[in-house]
């Protein structure tokens, strides 16, 4: 189920628990995440109608937010709640990249303030273009306009370097990189103002749908030389960073070729995000926030045609000890009941 809501310029306030009725006994907790229709707000509209249904919390939700923005604002406690990227959280905890002004020492304060609730998998990087733009591999994007992803995303930094392992081609000297919001980066597309989009989607991706009403779309994967080469190697083995398969199986071919396809998959990079908490939550709120998804699982999973994609069951997904992310006590034991190991690194 996804809340049809919509944000205002300023990314509107708005208490999807308040849909089920008088909640003054609730505690209220403030959360962030992505916009409406994305993998990130479909998770944690799922936490915020168990919260209510079963009279756990009303979960108050800002959306279309950027998601190293709600890391930020969960580790400083300006927020209790909020989906977040592992890879963002990892440079955090070092003070490295968009975060740099913090420092390693304030970076690794911020992050050891942030626990998970439970991860998943919000999907894959899709280099996509039309039929008709003559881009046919990731070498073709020299002298393209690209679309990235949003300002400040940690996405637009992982696209980039995706462009830079597959083709060798240099942002702002080889190709010129666009950064919009995600909404406009599709219509960018679909206007004609950039050639090209590499960045997050489901499989399949719901934006897909915007685009074959337009023409036939080409989803090109990393090359073969390229997925068995070091520097891919290397890069997958990172913190925070997963390689992935596009199944070719869940697009109409007349609609959408998969281009580069090895065994009809296209091979990119996966993307492990966490529902997170402030590490101070209480740990029975904790417990019966993710006791409570957990039960609501079979829903969830069959609310749109790519959760099961998201591998929300694992719980654990794309969590390994190089990130340093913990799991909040309170969701340990809520996995754990349910039969799911946890891994020492991640207590």
């Amino acid at each position: 189920m996804i809340f049809k809501l919509r944000n205002s310029a300023a990314a509107a306030i708005v208490a999807l628990g308040a849909m089920a009725g008088p909640l003054a006994a609730q505690e209220t907790l403030t959360a962030g995440t992505a916009e409406v229709g994305s993998a990130p707000h479909y998770v944690l509209s799922a936490f915020a109608r168990v919260a209510s249904d079963e009279g756990i919390a009303n979960i108050q939700v800002q959306e279309g937010m950027d998601l190293t923005v709600v890391l930020k604002q969960v580790g400083q406690g300006d927020m209790d709640m909020g989906v977040v990227p592992l890879l963002p959280y990892f440079l955090m905890s070092k003070g490295l990249a968009m975060f740099q002004q913090l420092g390693p020492e304030m970076g690794a304060e911020l992050a050891a303030q942030v626990q998970s609730l439970g991860n998943f998998n919000t999907g894959y990087f899709n280099f996509i273009t039309f039929e008709g733009n003559d881009i046919r591999d990731w070498s073709d994007l020299e002298g393209k306009r690209v679309f990235v992803g949003a300002p400040g995303a940690g996405a637009a930094v992982q696209s980039q370097r995706l462009i830079q392992m597959a083709a060798g081609l240099t942002p702002n000297e080889d190709y010129e990189p666009v950064v919009l919001s995600w909404g406009a980066g599709v219509q960018a597309l679909l206007d004609g103002k950039v050639d090209a989009i590499v960045r997050p989607g489901q499989a399949p991706a719901p934006y897909i749908s915007r685009l074959t009403a337009a023409g036939k779309v080409l989803i090109i994967g990393l090359p073969e030389a390229t997925v068995n080469g070091q520097a891919f190697m290397d890069y997958t083995s990172a913190p925070g960073v997963i390689r992935g398969e596009i199944d070719g199986s869940v697009y109409d071919p007349e609609e959408v070729e998969i281009v580069n396809a090895i065994e009809g998959n296209a091979v990119t990079v996966a993307i492990p995000l966490a529902t997170v908490v402030r590490a101070d939550m209480d740990e029975e709120m904790a417990y019966q926030l993710t006791k409570g998804f957990i039960e609501s699982l079979p829903e969830i999973e069959a609310g749109v045609t790519w959760a099961e994609s998201l591998m929300l069951s694992e719980g654990v997904f794309g969590m390994e000890p190089s990130v340093g992310m913990k799991m909040h006590p309170g969701a340990v034991r809520a996995w754990e009941e349910a039969g799911i190991e946890i891994p020492d690194f991640a207590r």
